[in-house]
């Protein structure tokens, strides 16, 4: 019996499936790499702290920074002998965002009360993380912050309570905990701080960290075409 095998056919289908099996390739590649850029500064200003011990205020310069690897912007400052880093999420820059209207509105329409000469908590409440030590932000906590005002003297201050925290971590027996503070802002010192941390200055700070890669080298030879080889060099098989 014999059995004729066309090798030139094996060639020509293998060649076709290939054709047929071609991906079509990405023009461009956009990526952010999150976690592997260092944090950006999205701005700066004043608040002010009390200061320990006697009864008035002490103004203090603040950045704030996003910060890649958690997605949060931290308002960033010194409170001797500590540095400080209050960090806000997403829900948390929403949350005194929100706040911050409904007190300009509230002072705007003549709402505020005057004999409101202690804090409290008017407006919004948020998760958010602060950080603190002397040299590294070694130490940390997870308080529930709040926002309101409060007057000193005659001035209406926007503020954020950041309240006595325990934390998770201990040294030695003992339990380690955030003192508290308030942070106080005036009108124009709070607009500094919600426009740095609105989502169009996140937004654009990433944009600013993109990778843009280069086009993939795109290999496009036109369709595969039978050739038969020349009839001399077609080879049958014959199988006795």
């Amino acid at each position: 019996m014999k059995k004729k095998i066309l090798f030139i056919m094996v060639g020509t289908m293998a060649a076709l499936s290939f054709a047929a099996r071609t991906p079509k390739v990405k023009q461009e590649i956009e990526i952010v790499k999150l976690g592997k850029f260092d944090p950006v500064e999205l701005g700066s200003g004043t608040f002010r702290l009390r200061k320990i011990f006697v009864n008035e205020l002490e103004a203090k310069d603040f950045s704030v920074m996003l910060f890649p690897k958690n997605g949060t912007a931290g308002i960033v400052y010194k409170n001797m002998p500590n540095k400080e880093r209050l960090l806000l999420d997403k829900d948390a820059r929403k949350a005194v965002i929100t706040s911050y209207n409904a007190y300009l509105k509230d002072f705007e329409e003549k709402k505020l009360d005057r004999n409101q000469k202690k804090y409290k908590a008017t407006y919004e409440y948020a998760r958010a993380k602060i950080e603190w030590g002397p040299f590294q932000y070694s130490s940390y906590a997870d308080p529930k912050i709040s926002m309101g005002y409060v007057f000193v003297g005659k001035s209406p201050y926007f503020c954020i309570k950041i309240p006595s925290t325990k934390s998770n971590q201990r040294k030695g027996d003992t339990q380690i905990e955030y003192g508290g503070n308030l942070l106080y802002f005036t009108r124009a010192q709070a607009k500094d701080l919600v426009d740095a941390i609105a989502e169009e200055e996140i937004q654009s700070a990433v944009q600013s960290q993109m990778v843009v890669l280069p086009a993939d080298d795109d290999y496009d030879s036109g369709e595969y075409e039978e050739t038969d080889l020349p009839a001399e060099e077609n080879t049958d098989y014959e199988e006795n």
